[in-house]
């Protein structure tokens, strides 16, 4: 019973294991072949996508070339020399396109070259077929020069780049895993773009291996093989005929591109032992984890479409035998179609395509086949929803070993942005050359690049004339060095609107308006006029009418305010003698035996009187200086003894107020010009407020400070302080603030007259104050000549 219970058992076993066993061999067989082909396949597309982007840059830098040379080519036909206007064109075109050097050859006058050219056109007329770029290498940098030739002049256009694009090509790709690279070597076998591990191979000999060798041999063939570090690595290459023969080369380790294969093997095995004991067990873990082996697939094929996505380039083959095309994912995107809804014929693809431009790819497809030489052009295509995209294709044909076309490959790019900005850049210059306005574009050099016909006919000189002048020849008012500031300034600014002259070609001067913008990316400046000559003439006939009218108005006013200062003279002399008398007879009665409530009357009436003598020499003083009758004697006056002498007249009040004073002038021994007495009443008005306005037992201090040819004198005190609002009343005649409700006495004109003292004498006089920390007044006199 056992025995056939053992033999069941394992017949069971038996019926179990085998089939699982032939099922799962089969299935590992099949999916180590298809993953072990798209791996080479994914390797192979890396090399030909990022040739496909290469090339394309290659392309761009030819059609600038072409560009250029039709941009200066109409310079042969200038009188003023052929590479004084080429330079200005060529310099700037090497601002805008980071070109590192230009070579230009006129067969007029000799030959013209900016920064650096490593080739004559010797060497760069014997190109092979489909090259259209020399590469060099230069202290340890390669460059990169293309050739472009008018045949029917004679003239032709070398020009270089440094290798610096190259970086955001050959950069590491998912795809290719931890190990993997991508890098470009020359037609030698040496690395242009740097390899990513250390080797001698390429730096100081050529790559020698197997695959570079085919690769250069223009079998473009994946394989397995060794690389320069003798790592067994999955080969995908791409030669390049633009350079004059070089090599794409990307690769991974076999060891990690093969590891899944690895792993799935052993896992197959251990599910065979699982699936002897639940066969419904094993068939969920082998769909399980083949689900994540096709995940990764899947992943891998996504990154490699984000890839040409970020490029925004597309890319598509075609069998000539077939008739079939195979795209990319991008080229989905790019013409808004979905891969199930495309039958992937030439016949519907041509479908796609505006049926104004059917006939043009046709021709430039056509071409290609026949001349067997790469072609571009710009072609419209129609999306689902109607809308326009503009497209730009570069289509090559593939030939097999009997020079027999096979195929052909073609990289799309969508420039349709490109396409609007150009348009919108015609709409612009239409618009500036209609324009009412006069409009010029300058460099920082101040050369004239583009002129409008607004401004033609503003300054009477032709186009030719104007695209060779400097703007000084056209400015009537700046030297040289003021418009070289100017110019400067703007730059600085960004954007600025000032009102300037410019002279006609016949002389006359023309008033403009001007608005400039500084433009950083190009370095250039452009810049709107108008001409305000009538305006300016008006502008100065009401100018004229308005200073008559002034010139009458203070005519009156001076008459008037000599009127006010003459009564002021005589009415303080009036008030003098009847005052005086006032004093003299309440001076007597003081000296009478009187009653306390009497001598009291009798201290009011002379403390009053005072006063009003005081107001009286005050007014008398601001009227003499108002009509200019002040007489005032400048000489050279010793400070020192000035501010002594006023220390020793307010030294009774500072007594009475218990006043500290800080005299840090005692040192200045400086000599300064001024009319003694008037300095002196002008300091002894601001020591005197100094001490009234004070805090209890406050502090006085006075100090000098040297300025340029002058010498200030400040008198600091520790009161209340002022304001903002008190400070702007301060110097105001009759003005006392706070103190007119206190017991202070004071007339309120001290200080407006100390400022018009100071003012006779050439000097100044101001206020630093701060609320609660107190005031510092100061005043500023010239000082002696070497004093």
């Amino acid at each position: 019973m056992k025995s056939i219970k053992t033999d069941l058992t394992f017949v069971l076993l038996l019926s179990i294991l085998l089939p699982t066993t032939l099922i799962g061999t089969t299935a590992s067989w099949f999916v180590f072949n298809s993953i072990k082909e798209n791996r080479i396949e994914d390797v192979e597309q890396i090399a030909d996508e990022r040739y496909q982007v290469m090339r394309h840059q290659l392309f761009d830098y030819q059609r600038h070339g072409q560009d250029l040379l039709k941009i200066v080519l109409p310079c042969r036909n200038r009188n003023l020399g052929v590479n004084r206007c080429a330079e200005k064109k060529l310099e700037q075109f090497i601002n805008i396109n980071h070109a590192v050097g230009l070579f230009f050859h006129s067969g007029i006058e000799q030959d013209l070259t900016l920064g650096n050219n490593p080739f004559s056109y010797t060497e760069l007329s014997s190109f092979l077929p489909q090259q259209i770029a020399m590469v060099s290498k230069r202290e340890g940098r390669y460059l990169f020069s293309f050739v472009t030739q008018d045949e029917t002049s004679g003239t032709y256009l070398v020009s270089t780049y440094s290798d610096q694009w190259l970086k955001a090509i050959f950069i590491s790709s998912p795809v290719l895993g931890e190990s993997g690279e991508v890098f470009l070597a020359d037609s030698q076998g040496f690395f242009i773009t740097p390899p990513r591990y250390p080797t001698q191979q390429g730096i100081h000999n050529p790559i020698t291996v197997i695959a570079m060798q085919q690769c250069l041999d223009k079998i473009n063939l994946p394989m397995l093989g060794l690389d320069y570090r003798n790592m067994p690595v999955i080969h995908g290459f791409r030669f390049v005929p633009e350079i004059g023969g070089g090599c794409i080369m990307a690769h991974i380790d076999q060891k990690e591109a093969f590891n899944p294969l690895f792993n799935l093997v052993i896992l197959l095995l251990n599910l065979v032992f699982v699936l002897t004991c639940s066969a419904w067990y094993i068939a969920r873990k082998i769909s399980h984890r083949m689900s994540k082996s096709i995940t990764a697939l899947t992943n891998m094929t996504q990154m490699l479409s984000e890839s040409q996505r970020i490029a925004h380039i597309g890319s598509w083959s075609a069998n000539l035998a077939t008739g079939k095309i195979r795209w990319s994912t991008e080229m989905y995107r790019l013409y808004g179609i979905k891969a199930e809804s495309f039958d992937h014929t030439i016949p519907s693809f041509f479908n796609l395509i505006h049926p104004d431009d059917q006939a043009s790819v046709r021709r430039a497809l056509k071409k290609c086949l026949i001349a067997q030489k790469s072609s571009e052009l710009d072609f419209r295509i129609v999306l689902s929803d109607g809308r326009i995209r503009f497209m730009r294709g570069t289509a090559e044909l593939h030939c097999d070993k009997t020079g027999k076309p096979v195929g052909m490959v073609d990289s799309t790019q969508d420039i349709s942005e490109r396409k609007q900005a150009e348009w919108l850049s015609h709409q612009l210059n239409a618009m500036i050359h209609i324009s009412l306005d006069g409009f010029w574009i300058v460099d920082l050099q101040g050369s004239l690049l583009q002129v409008n016909e607004a401004y033609i006919k503003m300054s009477g000189y032709s186009v030719d004339e104007l695209l060779n002048m400097h703007i000084s020849q056209l400015s009537a008012v700046k030297e040289s060095s003021e418009l070289e500031q100017h110019i400067k300034n703007i730059a600085m600014q960004g954007y600025a609107q000032f009102e300037t002259h410019h002279r006609h070609k016949n002389g006359h001067i023309i008033d403009m308006e001007v608005s400039v913008a500084f433009l950083p990316e190009f370095q250039q400046f452009c810049a709107f006029f108008r001409d305000i000559t009538k305006r300016k003439e008006y502008e100065k006939q009401i100018k004229r009418l308005s200073d008559s009218a002034l010139n009458k108005a203070k005519l009156e006013a001076e008459k008037a305010n000599l009127a006010k200062s003459e009564f002021l003279s005589s009415m303080s002399h009036e008030l003098r003698t009847p005052m005086n008398a006032v004093l003299g007879f309440a001076q007597l009665l003081a000296t009478e035996d009187l009653t306390e409530d009497q001598q009291d009357s009798v201290q009011e009436i002379l403390t009053a009187g005072h006063h009003l003598m005081d107001l009286i020499n005050e007014v008398l003083d601001l009227s003499k200086i108002e009509s200019g009758k002040l007489e005032l004697k400048l000489e050279k006056v010793p400070l020192a003894a000035i501010i002594k002498n006023c220390l020793s007249l307010v030294h009774p009040l500072l007594l009475k107020n218990n006043i500290n004073v800080i005299n840090k002038t005692d040192y200045c021994h400086c000599i300064v010009i001024a009319d003694s007495l008037h300095l002196k009443q002008v300091l002894l008005n601001l020591i005197s407020n100094a001490i009234k306005y004070n805090s209890l037992h406050g502090s006085i201090t006075l100090s000098c400070l040297a300025l340029e040819k002058k010498l200030r004198i400040n008198i600091s005190d520790t009161g209340k302080g002022l304001s903002a609002e008190q400070m702007a009343k301060l110097f105001q005649p009759f003005e006392r603030l706070e103190a007119k409700n206190s017991a202070i006495q004071g007339t309120g004109i001290g200080l407006h007259i100390s400022k018009k003292l100071m003012k006779a004498m050439n000097g100044k006089i101001g206020v630093n104050s701060v609320v609660g920390e107190g005031s510092c007044f100061w005043i500023e006199v010239p000082l002696s000549t070497g004093d």
